[in-house]
């Protein structure tokens, strides 16, 4: 059911396999791809502390150091690692409003798992109403949440012989098992999502994230938000 998602990642992997037919290819390039994410972040600095401050290598040094960057990159070859250093392009072509460059690294995004629509969504609503974008940011959240839903109702079942994604089923039965049972069980039955946040290691998943950064994030609570689709994912999971 995710053979939409693998074929396009695999495209991009064909030039590489033509040159170097070896598996470990994906390892070296998942590594290169990731440690490429240090740029925006070296860009960023350079925007905010001027092109000659050593502040502008303080973002760079805490990604490259992180050990959840270490930890995502370890854990074999997946596409959604690729989604991370996307992400940060993005993001920096969107705050820089280059946008022509941010919407090829949203349409990455989404291509390299079927819930980083949701991500390029928030992108969307951080342009409405952060940088007050108002109609380039809507189509960008009305684009990437129709193509979420038509990706995990349609393509995705249709790919499984008409099977809803068995991962949801399993992880999410508690909240109805299917992607527009969980949307509707929680807007109508808001204490779902507290009583399923309760809990000791949900604490400690939000904890390990934030500690290599000291906790910094909670400064920019809109840049923060951000990560709320993915962050709620794994939070509402029952495979701890």
């Amino acid at each position: 059911y995710r053979m939409i998602p693998a074929c396009i990642n695999g495209f991009f992997f064909i030039p590489i396999y033509y040159v170097f037919s070896d598996p470990k290819i994906l390892l070296f390039t998942e590594a290169l791809v990731i440690g490429l994410g240090a740029l925006p972040l070296y860009w960023f600095g350079k925007h905010l502390f001027g092109s000659k401050s050593l502040l502008a290598l303080l973002g760079p040094f805490v990604y490259l150091v992180n050990p959840m960057v270490h930890d995502v990159n370890l854990y074999d070859f997946h596409a959604l690692a690729l989604a991370m250093p996307l992400i940060l392009f993005a993001f920096y072509f969107m705050y820089t409003k280059r946008y022509i460059w941010f919407y090829i690294f949203a349409i990455l995004i989404v291509l390299t798992k079927e819930d980083m629509p949701l991500i390029v969504f928030m992108l969307g609503l951080y342009m409405i109403f952060v940088q007050k974008e108002v109609k380039r940011g809507l189509v960008v959240s009305v684009a990437a949440l129709l193509y979420f839903f038509v990706t995990v109702e349609v393509i995705m079942p249709f790919f499984a012989n008409g099977e809803k994604p068995l991962l949801v089923a399993q992880r999410y039965a508690h909240l109805g098992g299917t992607v527009p049972n969980i949307v509707f069980n929680l807007i109508l039955h808001p204490w779902l999502l507290i009583t399923n946040l309760l809990n000791d290691y949900k604490y400690a998943y939000i904890i390990t994230l934030l500690t290599p950064v000291l906790f910094v994030p909670i400064v920019s609570l809109e840049i923060l938000l951000l990560s709320l689709p993915t962050v709620f994912i794994n939070l509402l999971s029952l495979n701890p």
